[in-house]
C-alpha cells in the first residue's frame, strides 16, 4: 500500500501542482517539448516519491511511470482532437490558480485558463468532453500505477534497508528515533501520513482543476466584476477547511463555512447568473471536499 500511496501522491503534485501552464499549452498544441518536459516533471516527482525503495529501483520504477504517463498524455490529446480542435485538459500549478479555484470566486469565464490551453483554443473544443476525457485520463494514470504496484509487490518487496540508515543514522538521527515512539503512541503511521497529504493535494490542487471543468461543462461563467482575484484562493482554504472538518467529525461546522460564504455573496446571488455559477461550483467544491474527507476517513482507521 505504501508504493501505491506514494505514485499517487507523486502523480497528483506533477499534474497539478508541479505542472507550469507553458507545458500544458504546449501538449495542447501536440508540440513534442512539451510532453518532454511534463514527462521530466513526472519522472523526477516519480524518483522522489520511490527512492525509499532504493536509487536504482526507484530510477527504473520512475522512468516506467513517467513514460506511461506521457503515452496516456498524448491519447488524451487525440481523444480530445476526435471530438474538436482538441487542446489539453491538464493541470498545472497556474491552472490550479487561475481555473477558477472556488465556485465563490473564481477567475471569469472570459478570462483565459490553463486547464484547457487558450481561450481560442477551448473554445473549440466542447466542455463536457474535456471534463469526460480528463475523468478518463486520471483513471487511466491510476490504473498504470496500480499495475506497477502489483509488479513492484512482487519484485521490490520492501522498503530499502541502506535508505533507512541515512536517514535513521546519518541524516535524521536524533529526529528520527524521538518521533517513532510518539508516532508508535498516537497510532500515526506512514500509509496514514501518505493519505492525508494525499487527500490534502487532490482537495485542494485536484479539487480547483476539477470545479472549472465542471462550470465550464454547463457554460457557467459570471462577469469579470464579480470575480475577484483573492476568489481563487479562498476556494483552495474552503476545500482545505471542510476537508479538516469531515476528518475530525465535525460535519455540522461544514454549514458554518457554507454560511460565511454565502453572506460575502449575498448581494451577488440577485444576480440568476452568477447564483447559477456560484450553486454549482459551490456544490461541486463541496461535494469534493467530502467525498475525499469520506474515503480518507474510512481508509485511516485500517492503516
Amino acid at each position: 500500500m505504501t508504493f501505491l500511496l506514494l505514485g499517487l501522491l507523486a502523480h497528483v503534485v506533477a499534474d497539478f501542482v508541479l505542472q507550469a501552464d507553458s507545458v500544458v499549452e504546449s501538449k495542447g498544441r501536440r508540440m513534442i517539448g512539451g510532453y518532454l518536459r511534463h514527462g521530466a516533471i513526472v519522472f523526477a516527482s516519480s524518483a522522489v516519491a520511490f527512492h525509499l525503495y532504493g536509487l536504482g529501483v526507484a530510477a527504473v520504477l520512475a522512468l516506467v511511470v513517467s513514460a506511461a504517463h506521457v503515452a496516456i498524455d498524448w491519447l488524451k490529446n487525440l481523444a480530445e482532437r476526435g471530438g474538436a480542435a482538441g487542446v489539453n485538459v491538464g493541470a498545472g500549478a497556474g491552472a490550479s490558480a487561475s481555473a477558477g479555484v472556488s465556485a465563490s470566486a473564481s477567475a471569469s469565464a472570459s478570462v483565459s485558463v490553463s486547464v484547457g490551453g487558450s481561450a481560442s483554443a477551448r473554445s473549440r473544443t466542447s466542455p463536457r468532453r474535456s471534463l469526460l476525457v480528463f475523468l478518463a485520463d486520471q483513471c487511466a494514470h491510476a490504473a498504470v500505477l496500480v499495475a506497477v504496484w502489483e509488479l513492484a509487490d512482487t519484485y521490490v518487496g520492501r522498503l530499502s534497508d541502506k535508505v533507512l540508515w541515512i536517514y535513521q543514522g546519518v541524516l535524521l538521527q536524533k529526529t528520527v528515533p524521538t518521533l517513532l515512539p510518539a508516532c508508535a503512541k498516537l497510532g500515526i503511521s506512514l500509509n496514514g501520513v501518505l493519505v492525508l497529504m494525499l487527500a490534502y493535494v487532490v482537495v485542494i490542487f485536484a479539487g480547483a482543476v476539477l470545479v472549472r471543468l465542471m462550470l465550464d461543462a454547463f457554460s457557467i461563467g459570471v462577469e469579470p466584476r464579480l470575480a475577484t482575484n483573492a476568489g481563487r484562493y479562498i476556494g483552495m482554504v474552503e476545500r482545505a477547511l471542510m476537508l479538516t472538518l469531515v476528518l475530525v467529525d465535525a460535519l455540522p461546522s461544514i454549514a458554518f463555512v457554507l454560511t460565511a460564504k454565502s453572506l460575502a455573496r449575498f448581494q451577488e446571488l440577485n444576480d440568476m447568473r452568477f447564483a447559477e455559477y456560484y450553486l454549482v461550483g459551490t456544490l461541486t467544491s463541496a461535494c469534493i471536499a467530502l467525498g475525499v474527507g469520506i474515503v480518507a476517513g474510512a481508509v485511516l482507521p485500517a492503516l
